[in-house]
Protein backbone atom coordinates (compact mmCIF):
# COMPACT_ATOMS: atom_id res chain seq x y z
CA UNK A 1 0.00 0.00 0.00
CA UNK A 2 2.78 2.42 0.86
CA UNK A 3 4.66 1.65 -2.35
CA UNK A 4 1.60 2.59 -4.39
CA UNK A 5 1.55 6.04 -2.76
CA UNK A 6 5.14 6.99 -3.55
CA UNK A 7 5.04 10.73 -4.25
CA UNK A 8 8.78 11.33 -4.23
CA UNK A 9 9.06 11.41 -8.04
CA UNK A 10 6.34 14.00 -8.76
CA UNK A 11 7.27 16.10 -5.73
CA UNK A 12 10.89 16.11 -6.81
CA UNK A 13 9.89 17.18 -10.33
CA UNK A 14 7.73 20.01 -9.01
CA UNK A 15 10.52 21.20 -6.71
CA UNK A 16 13.03 21.11 -9.56
CA UNK A 17 10.68 23.15 -11.75
CA UNK A 18 10.16 25.68 -8.96
CA UNK A 19 13.89 25.98 -8.40
CA UNK A 20 14.52 26.52 -12.11
CA UNK A 21 11.77 29.14 -12.23
CA UNK A 22 12.97 31.02 -9.16
CA UNK A 23 16.56 30.83 -10.38
CA UNK A 24 15.56 32.30 -13.73
CA UNK A 25 13.66 35.11 -12.04
CA UNK A 26 16.62 35.90 -9.80
CA UNK A 27 19.03 35.83 -12.74
CA UNK A 28 16.77 38.13 -14.77
CA UNK A 29 16.57 40.53 -11.84
CA UNK A 30 20.36 40.44 -11.49
CA UNK A 31 20.69 41.35 -15.17
CA UNK A 32 18.25 44.22 -14.67
CA UNK A 33 20.13 45.43 -11.59
CA UNK A 34 23.52 45.32 -13.37
CA UNK A 35 22.07 47.18 -16.35
CA UNK A 36 20.58 49.79 -14.03
CA UNK A 37 23.93 50.23 -12.30
CA UNK A 38 25.54 50.72 -15.69
CA UNK A 39 22.91 53.19 -16.90
CA UNK A 40 22.74 55.19 -13.65
CA UNK A 41 25.97 57.19 -13.97
CA UNK A 42 25.49 57.59 -17.71
CA UNK A 43 21.99 58.97 -17.14
CA UNK A 44 23.28 61.53 -14.63
CA UNK A 45 26.03 62.62 -17.00
CA UNK A 46 23.56 63.02 -19.85
CA UNK A 47 21.09 65.24 -17.99
CA UNK A 48 23.15 68.40 -18.15
CA UNK A 49 24.08 70.71 -20.96
CA UNK A 50 27.38 71.21 -22.67
CA UNK A 51 29.42 74.42 -22.31
CA UNK A 52 27.57 76.19 -25.13
CA UNK A 53 24.21 75.65 -23.41
CA UNK A 54 22.96 73.04 -25.83
CA UNK A 55 21.53 69.69 -24.79
CA UNK A 56 23.57 66.52 -24.99
CA UNK A 57 24.00 64.86 -28.35
CA UNK A 58 22.64 61.48 -29.41
CA UNK A 59 25.65 59.43 -28.31
CA UNK A 60 24.27 59.05 -24.80
CA UNK A 61 20.89 58.02 -26.16
CA UNK A 62 22.52 55.46 -28.42
CA UNK A 63 24.50 53.94 -25.55
CA UNK A 64 21.37 53.79 -23.40
CA UNK A 65 19.38 52.15 -26.21
CA UNK A 66 22.09 49.56 -26.85
CA UNK A 67 22.25 48.82 -23.12
CA UNK A 68 18.49 48.32 -22.96
CA UNK A 69 18.52 46.03 -25.99
CA UNK A 70 21.28 43.89 -24.48
CA UNK A 71 19.41 43.78 -21.16
CA UNK A 72 16.18 42.62 -22.78
CA UNK A 73 17.90 40.04 -24.98
CA UNK A 74 19.68 38.49 -21.99
CA UNK A 75 16.44 38.44 -19.98
CA UNK A 76 14.51 36.80 -22.82
CA UNK A 77 17.22 34.16 -23.29
CA UNK A 78 17.24 33.36 -19.54
CA UNK A 79 13.45 33.05 -19.36
CA UNK A 80 13.29 31.02 -22.59
CA UNK A 81 15.94 28.57 -21.40
CA UNK A 82 14.18 28.22 -18.06
CA UNK A 83 10.90 27.49 -19.84
CA UNK A 84 12.56 24.84 -22.02
CA UNK A 85 14.16 23.23 -18.96
CA UNK A 86 10.86 23.21 -17.09
CA UNK A 87 9.04 21.68 -20.06
CA UNK A 88 11.78 19.06 -20.33
CA UNK A 89 11.60 18.24 -16.59
CA UNK A 90 7.85 17.72 -16.75
CA UNK A 91 8.27 15.12 -19.48
CA UNK A 92 6.50 16.97 -22.28
CA UNK A 93 8.28 16.08 -25.53
CA UNK A 94 9.70 19.23 -27.09
CA UNK A 95 9.46 17.79 -30.60
CA UNK A 96 5.67 17.95 -30.44
CA UNK A 97 5.74 21.66 -29.65
CA UNK A 98 7.71 22.48 -32.78
CA UNK A 99 6.13 22.19 -36.21
CA UNK A 100 8.01 19.55 -38.17
CA UNK A 101 10.18 20.94 -40.95
CA UNK A 102 8.83 18.36 -43.37
CA UNK A 103 5.24 19.50 -42.96
CA UNK A 104 3.87 21.05 -46.02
Amino acid sequence: MLAAMDFRGPVRTVLQCLMIGFGAILLARLVRWVAGRYRGPRRRLGQGQDQAGRGRLGGDQTARTVGQVIEWVVQVVVIFLAAVLIIDRTGIPLSRLVVPATAG
